[in-house]
């Protein structure tokens, strides 16, 4: 699973890559720096976004299978509630016809 998040994301870690490697070849001025410290926090939050984003799209993915088979669970156990009554009901009324016979 990390090797695959490391796959999707491996353009945006080389572009962290290249300002590094930027910052410490070239000599650059204040602005340049703060620029590219801006850039690279950009980049950053964009990576952590989309790994909260995957995150919680699975997590939301779970929970959304786990109620429709809550809800199938109410289901069966709510047919399975009326059956056994209906049983019940007709036993009781083939007891009473054989005490009557």
């Amino acid at each position: 699973m990390m090797f695959e998040g490391k796959e999707k994301r491996l353009e945006l870690i080389q572009e962290l890559r290249a300002c590094e490697n930027y910052a410490k070849v070239s000599d650059t001025t204040d602005q340049d720096k703060l620029i590219l410290q801006n850039y690279k926090e950009r980049l950053l939050d964009g990576v952590t976004e989309a790994i909260q984003s995957s995150v919680i799209s699975q997590t939301m993915d779970n929970l959304s299978k786990e109620l429709v088979r809550l809800k199938q669970e109410r289901k069966i156990a709510n047919m399975v509630r009326i059956a056994e009554d209906v049983r019940r009901q007709r036993e009781a009324e083939e007891s009473g016809r054989r005490q009557a016979e």
